[in-house]
């Protein structure tokens, strides 16, 4: 589990930002010495070159008892650490012998060239390991030991040492700014560490969190001339996102009918217009938010030109449907510059609690985008080849309006039997469907698994479905359950 000392920025000695005093954050954490591992991490930003000792990130010591999590220190320019009066530069550094430094990490920077890194410290059965922008940068053996002087506890400081430590705070001051300083009970993963120096984690802040989270999820919405606002732009934009071709005549007509898919629109407009505010693109348009009535599954794969006129043909032939409706699309619900890990616990560990899940129990009926089968990473791609929309199908089948099953509405493309047996059938459901977050697909598939009624059966039906088609979501276990129910917990 995580203890985060600090979520917002702390800066000192940068001129024109505020000039913090080091934070005592008292007797909050500490090593331990029974577990024998521990993670600690920061993102620094250095403002000045160090002279002298090294900048304490955190600094649990006093004299020569406890430790210290030190970037960058002044012999090495590295991640150091201290502990049991011993200071190791564990950055760049070789396990067989700490006074050298490995040739194979000389191409890594160093912490203080005044830019934004991040630096991390695992310890596990007496090996310390640094990492560097989550790249591995040395490993040294080191005893180390819980911050206790004569059986109490000392004080945990971030931005300096300690004040009774001698020699005074002011000449171990971080010289820079902090964020997002971290600690775990455990010795993190490559996978988790690598995650963590994810340059979104620079600009995300809890503040962001707290604005997205006010707004309830089933709120997450645009209108349909916000999707042709937003349309508008992308065919504007879109010959600087093309991909290049060569000049020959056969490329031409290619060139022409190029359109972005979804994960282009995404890349290229949605995170660059919404990474100062850090909300997603529906509540930066809808800063109260705007009720769901139309809550809409697809693809990502798909030219977002097809989906926006699959949104289109569908709002002209139904009846009950209002111009100032709202409609629920994952990609411009949710905050899409917030780091992987982040979303997950945005989407939280019970996914039937998620805002996905909330805004669904909230919605009058589930839209279903088919469009002509996308390639994407190599392979053909359709809306339930997504673990996401796979979920979201279960999640409406589980759900009833005035008792009555809550109608899935298959729009766009319809996909012949044979299109299905010989290319879909072993890229959707279950088991083929495809997440990008392994912590998302392991939850997902847990809940699913669980109960998973005739799926297969239910995505058959709807990817088979005349455009326009209604479906009723209930199958035979799933009838009784209301999974969506619960208040979404951020």
């Amino acid at each position: 589990m995580a203890h985060e000392p600090l979520e917002d920025e702390w800066v000192h000695g940068v001129k024109g930002k505020k000039d913090d005093k080091p934070k005592d954050l008292g007797t909050t954490w500490d090593i331990d010495a029974e577990s024998e591992q521990f993670t600690m991490c920061a993102w620094v930003n250095v403002k000045k070159k160090i002279d002298d000792a090294g900048y304490r990130i955190l600094s649990k010591r006093r004299g020569k008892v406890g430790w210290e999590f030190v970037a960058p220190r002044c012999s090495s320019g590295r991640i150091s650490f201290f502990s049991n009066n011993s200071h190791v530069d564990v950055g760049g550094t070789d396990l067989t012998d700490p006074a050298n430094h490995r040739e194979d990490l000389k191409d890594l920077p160093e912490v203080e060239d005044k830019a934004w890194h991040h630096v991390l410290l695992t310890y596990h059965e007496g090996t310390l390991r640094a990492y560097l922008d989550g790249k591995f940068d040395g490993e040294a053996k080191l005893q180390v030991t819980p911050g206790v002087e004569d059986g109490k506890e000392i004080n945990l400081w971030m931005g300096s040492s300690n004040p009774d430590m001698g020699g005074g705070q002011k000449e171990h001051m971080f010289l820079g700014e902090l964020r997002h300083v971290q600690v775990f009970q455990n010795a993190l993963h490559v996978r988790q560490i690598r995650e963590l120096a994810r340059p979104e984690y620079i600009t995300w802040s809890k503040k962001k969190w707290n604005t997205q989270v006010s707004v309830p999820p089933a709120k997450w919405c645009v209108d349909r001339s916000q999707l042709h606002e937003l349309a508008k732009e992308v065919q504007k934009e879109k010959t600087k996102w093309q991909p290049k071709t060569d000049a020959k005549e056969k490329d031409k007509k290619a060139k022409e009918e190029w359109e972005p898919n979804v994960y282009e629109v995404n890349e290229k407009w949605i995170k660059p217009q919404t990474i100062s505010t850090g909300l997603s693109w529906a509540l930066q348009k809808n800063r109260k938010g705007l009720p769901v009535k139309w809550f809409v599954s697809h693809a990502w794969a798909e030219k977002f030109k097809d989906f926006v006129v699959a949104i289109d043909a569908f709002a002209e032939s139904e009846k009950s449907y209002g111009k100032d409706d709202g409609i629920w699309i994952c990609f411009l619900a949710n905050p899409q510059t917030w780091p992987r890990l982040v979303l997950s616990e945005l989407f939280g560990s019970q996914v039937f609690h998620s805002p996905f899940a909330v805004a669904m129990e909230a919605a009058k009926a589930q839209l279903v985008v088919r469009t002509e089968l996308p390639q994407y990473d190599g392979q053909s791609q359709c809306v339930y080849s997504r673990l996401w929309c796979v979920f979201e199908a279960w999640i409406a089948s589980g759900m009833k309006r005035d008792n009555e099953p809550l109608d899935i509405i298959a729009l766009g493309k319809t996909y012949s039997k044979d299109e299905y047996e010989t290319t879909l059938k072993s890229l959707v459901g279950i088991e083929g469907a495809a997440c990008s977050s392994l912590i998302d697909k392991e939850r997902i598939q847990t809940c699913i698994n669980n109960d998973p009624g005739n799926m297969n059966d239910l995505i058959k039906d709807i990817l088979l479905a005349k455009p326009m088609q209604s479906i009723s979501a209930c199958r035979d276990s799933r009838t009784s359950k209301k999974c969506a129910a619960a208040t979404p917990k951020p």
